[in-house]
Order: structure tokens, then sequence, then C-alpha cells
């Protein structure tokens, strides 16, 4: 009888130890919650935190920590209240992102030129962005605005036998009242110099909003990068407007030491684009290098 109850307790403990055991695991994989920053009410873009102060609210929210760092905490929101602005819209309940507020120097450049407060020439475009072929950009940024027009038709390269016509020909030809053929596809800049104002961000139902041991969750996850507002000069919005109607529109992403020049106003040198026939040069010149070269 004493054996029989000695196997019984020791039953009941290992049931105990793998209950407890399993309760242990669950808690280390479930993610850990934290005090984060969230929209009590509507903030629109471009707003000052200082001034939305009191459409802030705090939410217990379970996060995973790789993504911990794209979040505010309760924690961080003293240091920004001091000069950060709002750089995308934010709805009741969303999660203050850190992609969503820009700072410090990035912060005074947004709420100046976003409202051209001290510059009346400048405008905000919206430029649709694919993810895949797009640099990783932040608010602040230079960049530089490409359009590509036409497609590849041709089924054969033609090596000519007079010299062809380059692009850089073509100021000379039209002052003799010519105009150069430029064949397409072609590639041109369109605006050398737009400051990056804002990133929309794809927003993605998040699959664990509202099921059980998610309480907290956002309800929405930020996907793909799908466009970007940047500040350019008026003169040029005609020519993106232009750009975006009837061909594809590429962006290139400067080095920081263009951005004092660029918000001076300073025009960087034209380029000469790049064309298909431009392509058929090159192509052959290579070649009969490369040739003279085995």
């Amino acid at each position: 009888m004493r054996w029989r109850t000695l196997q019984l307790l020791i039953g009941l403990g290992l049931v105990a130890g793998a209950f407890v055991g399993l309760w242990l695991w669950n808690q280390a994989q479930r993610p850990r919650t934290y005090s984060v920053v969230v929209a009590a009410r509507e903030i629109p873009p471009f707003t000052p935190l200082a001034q939305a102060r009191d459409r802030l609210a705090v939410m217990p929210m379970a996060v995973p920590d790789p993504l911990l760092r794209h979040y505010v905490l309760e924690a961080d929101l003293p240091g920004l209240l001091a000069d950060g602005v709002v750089v995308e819209a934010l709805r009741p309940g969303e999660p203050l992102h850190r992609q969503k507020v820009a700072s410090g120097e990035n912060a005074g450049k947004v709420r100046r030129l976003s409202v051209a407060l001290s510059r009346r020439d400048v405008v905000i475009r919206t430029i649709p962005v694919d993810p895949k072929t797009t640099p990783d950009l932040t608010v602040g940024d230079v960049v530089d605005l490409y359009v590509a027009l036409g497609s590849v038709r041709a089924e054969a390269l033609v090596s000519p036998t007079a010299p062809l016509t380059t692009s850089r020909e073509a100021p000379l030809l039209a002052s003799e009242g010519m105009m150069a053929p430029l064949m397409l596809p072609a590639a041109k800049r369109v605006v050398a110099g737009a400051l990056v104002a804002r990133l929309r961000f794809e927003r993605v139902p998040n699959p664990a909003y509202g099921a059980p041991g998610s309480e907290g969750a956002p309800p929405f996850l930020e996907g793909d990068l799908r466009a970007v507002d940047v500040i350019l000069p008026e003169t040029a919005a005609e020519r993106v407007d232009w750009a975006l109607a009837v061909g594809k529109v590429g962006v290139g992403l400067r080095p920081a030491l263009w951005r004092e020049a660029v918000e001076a106003g300073k025009e960087l040198p034209p380029t000469a684009g790049f064309t298909w026939t431009d392509f058929e040069r090159r192509f052959f010149e290579e070649r009969e290098a490369a040739d003279g070269k085995r």
C-alpha cells in the first residue's frame, strides 16, 4: 500500500512538473508587454508632438523584441516632445512608430519646408515607388527623380556604319533648326535634389489582432514602402506630373553632403540622359574594345 501511495505521489509530482514546465515555456514564447504610446485621437501629418500631447495615450502592448525598436515607448516620449513632428497621419488606437516621427534636425526641415513657412517656392509631391528598386530612405534625405520612357521591342542590335547622333549633339542640331532623333526606350533625370518629407507604408492587417494571448496587439502592421512625399521646387512640379503620367519614375538617393547645397537652391549640372541609341553605341564600343584585348 505504501508503495502504491508513493507511486501516486511521484506521478502527481511529474504531472505538476510537466504543467509548470509547459506554463513557463508558454510564458517564454509570449512577447513581453511594454507601455507603448498610441494615438488616442486622430493626429494630422506635420503636427508637432508637443501640440498633440493631449491626443496621445499609453497602452500595454505585447511586442516581439525584434520589432521593439520601431515603437515609441512611454519612456521615450519626453525626449520626443521637445521637437518631434508627426510626418504621417495617426488614427485612433494606432501605435506611434518611429518612422512616423521626425526629430532633431529632420524635424526642423519637415516643420519648415512641408508647410512652406520660410519658402514659398516649394511644393510637396507624392511619388509612387517600387519597394524592390527603391533605396532605404528616411525623412530629410536628398533624392533625384528619374523618368524612364518606352520599352524594348527590338529584335536585333545594329552596328552603325556612320557615327550615331547622341543626345549630347541635340542642342547643336536644335540651334541649327534640326531635331536629333532619339530612339526609345530612354531615361532622364527630371528633378535633381528633392527632400524626403514623409514615407508612406502599406498598412497590413495584423493576424494576431484580437487573438487569445495577444491583448494589446495593434490592428495593423507596417508593410512595404509604397510612396514617398518629396519637397521640390514648384518649377519642377509639372515635369514630375508629366513623368508620372507618361513613364515610370524612379528614385535615387544622394549623399547627405548635397543637402546643404539643395536647401540653398543650388542647381546641379544637367544630365544628357540615356537612350536606346546610346546603348547601341556603347554596346559596340565596349564589344570592340573587349575583342581587341583578346
